[in-house]
């Protein structure tokens, strides 16, 4: 029970940390596992775009609807 207060109270108390100060200890560690870590992140972004590109230009162009096919193109 006192751990559930613990936890509330720090919860609570960074709500009001307006100065951003964060009260963990930072890691600081090697730039060779940021650098994998950005490579495998941005892999898997890129794979994403491509899946995402390859769907729409397989699928068909939405059929124009009486409300549509009456406005104007812009």
């Amino acid at each position: 029970m006192m751990m559930k207060h613990k936890y509330t109270l720090s919860g609570v108390g960074s709500v009001f940390n307006l100065a951003g100060a964060s009260t963990r200890p930072v890691k600081i560690g090697d730039a060779s596992d940021d650098i994998r870590a950005l490579r495998s992140d941005w892999g898997i972004v890129g794979n994403e775009i491509r899946k995402a590109t390859v769907a729409v230009k397989s699928s068909p162009a939405p059929k124009a609807t009486r409300k549509n096919a009456s406005r104007p193109s812009r």
